[in-house]
């Protein structure tokens, strides 16, 4: 599903792309529900080293 702020994101992060490593997770797949509940009001969201960003 198109996700147009997740593309923003990602622009902005591209440059710094070899400081870590990203890891998408589409949370409208049934494995990801916990993902889903927690945060399908709040996209895009980043975790660094377990901890929440925004």
């Amino acid at each position: 599903k198109p996700c147009p702020l997740c593309d923003e994101a990602k622009e902005v992060l591209e440059p710094h792309k070899r400081r870590f490593i990203l890891q998408e997770v589409d949370i409208t797949l049934p494995e990801n529900s916990a993902w889903y509940d927690k945060y399908k009001y709040d996209i895009p969201v980043f975790h660094l080293n377990g901890n929440f960003l925004m």
